[in-house]
């Protein structure tokens, strides 16, 4: 079984993952041309637009979500954002707990790309919400 290591990211929190134009401190929602939604606005989420931001979580989708970065043979790791720390525990709960639901994924990765994940490769970053599985 793998068991996930918590790694404490503490005053890292929120802020890196969503291009937004209040980060640029500019009167104007342009930037280099370009125009920014608010930083609350979640439209330019990296997560959002790579299929792997879950305010909730649904078991086949972050399946899918795995495999799909999985397959990106430029990437070293899988990383899944949740809108919180709980949804992040019940993922971890249901993916790495008493239903070792892990299992299920292992198999297309192992089968598929080769790859193999075990312990130590396996991360959870509280208060990003970041879970983080190292591929290769």
């Amino acid at each position: 079984m793998v068991e996930v290591e918590t790694v404490s990211m503490r005053g890292q929190e929120n802020g890196y993952d969503s291009c937004c134009w209040d980060m640029y401190k500019s009167q104007s929602r342009r930037y280099m041309g370009k125009s920014y939604p608010k930083c609350t606005d979640m439209s330019l989420n990296y997560f959002i637009r790579e299929g792997a931001y879950f305010s909730s979580y649904d078991r086949q989708a972050v399946y899918d979500s795995v495999l799909r970065q999985a397959a990106d043979t430029e990437k070293s790791l899988v990383v899944i954002k949740f809108s919180s720390d709980e949804v992040m525990a019940q993922a971890i709960d249901d993916l790495f707990g008493p239903n070792a639901y892990w299992l299920e994924i292992a198999r297309p990765l192992q089968n598929t790309y080769g790859i193999t994940v075990e312990n130590g490769d396996v991360y959870a970053l509280p208060g990003l919400n970041h879970l983080v599985i190292k591929i290769r």
